[in-house]
């Protein structure tokens, strides 16, 4: 790999790590991390579920779908 790759790479990690510092800055227990500190809404919930679970769903469906 080239010098510009390795920058690029340490660029991108860089800023993901700022990222999820500035998004996590207001976390202050595991509660607040995996309950959202009991604030969503039971809509959210089941739009949040839906939507992974039809997103997994395509993911591992895709390449069996295609390789007929």
């Amino acid at each position: 790999m080239q010098v510009i790759d390795w920058g690029v790479i340490v660029i991108y990690l860089s800023a993901m790590l700022a990222l999820a510092a500035w998004l996590g800055r207001r976390q202050r227990s595991g509660s607040d991390y995996f309950l959202a500190s009991r604030g969503m809404s039971s809509g959210r919930l089941g739009g949040s579920a839906f939507a992974t679970q039809s997103s997994s769903y395509r993911f591992l469906r895709g390449p069996g779908f295609f390789w007929f």
